[in-house]
């Protein structure tokens, strides 16, 4: 089977959105979205149960930009408990 770089991205996509991640077009100062991608900014939210508010990322000129900075966002947040041996 091969993958092409637009599978990554949908696989990527997908993870975010269960983690709570959108990742918006539009104008950030704003907020105001667009439905056609057409708008001159891109940026994550991420919002998880439980939390008063979300986060908002970096405002980014294309979608790849925005996709990156919410993956890094969920990895310098990821939490894996260790399990030492004593």
């Amino acid at each position: 089977m091969a993958i092409g770089c637009s599978d990554v991205v949908n696989t990527l996509e997908g993870l975010l959105n269960s983690a709570g991640y959108v990742i918006h077009n539009g104008n950030a100062e704003t907020g105001a979205t667009v439905q056609d991608e057409s708008g001159p900014e891109w940026w994550f939210t991420w919002a998880a149960p439980g939390m008063a508010d979300c986060e908002s990322g970096p405002t980014c000129s294309i979608s790849l930009e925005a996709l990156a900075s919410a993956v890094q966002h969920w990895l310098a947040n990821a939490s894996i408990p260790l399990h030492l041996n004593d």
